[in-house]
């Protein structure tokens, strides 16, 4: 398998999901519309109108689901990176380090658990941890890339300090523009360096 056919893949998997996730919300909407319609309960309506809402979330994840299975260049990962495919197959053919984190050529890596996550090298510009909580419960721990082309996260919920420095240090080391640590200052660096991509690549354009 090449690597365009590996992220055309990853991106169909993605689709699937939001298809059996659609399908899912349909059923529960479908089940609370109904049931508020022919109950006589004081809080029917408010089952009907979850219902009704919920189904607009069905349909949206369902149209999204099956546009980007059917053309996979309309899905958010391609829009956000039209040179996915070709830089795809440069990175399947010139793999010079692996883990289970990332793969890695001479001036690429790539999220090696969601291969629509990639970027040249010389694009990453901030690495940082990122944690995310529910109802103050660690749900998400991630050592996220800020690059030209969208984030990359690679999730390291369940490593030790150790193992996440080692991994935030070689991708410092290979990535030349890239700066450590969530600070204003590596923020207002980041919005600069992808501004400045933006022209380069845009002709000029510029976010005001």
């Amino acid at each position: 398998m090449t690597g365009s056919q590996e992220v055309l893949k990853k991106i169909r998997k993605n689709s699937l999901a939001l298809i059996i996730t659609g399908g899912i919300c349909t059923a529960v909407s479908l089940f609370l519309a109904v049931s508020g319609i022919t109950s006589i309960e004081p809080d029917a309506m408010g089952m009907t109108i979850t219902g009704v809402i919920l189904m607009f979330i069905s349909v949206t994840l369902l149209y999204f689901g099956a546009r980007d299975y059917r053309d996979p260049s309309k899905s958010s990962a391609y829009k956000k990176n039209p040179d996915i495919l070709a830089m795809a197959d440069e990175l399947a053919g010139d793999i010079r380090y692996e883990d289970k984190f990332v793969y890695m050529s001479g001036r690429i890596i790539a999220n090696k658990r969601n291969v629509t996550q990639m970027a040249y090298l010389d694009e990453v510009y901030c690495i940082y941890i990122y944690k995310y909580s529910v109802n103050f419960i660690p749900a998400t721990k991630d050592l996220l890339l800020q690059t030209a082309r969208g984030e990359i996260h690679l999730s390291v919920f369940w490593q030790k300090k150790a193992a996440i420095d080692r991994l935030a240090r070689m991708i410092l080391n290979a990535a030349p523009n890239a700066r450590a640590g969530y600070t204003p200052d590596n923020m207002k660096y980041v919005a600069y360096m992808k501004n400045e991509w933006k022209k380069r690549r845009l002709g000029g354009y510029t976010e005001e």
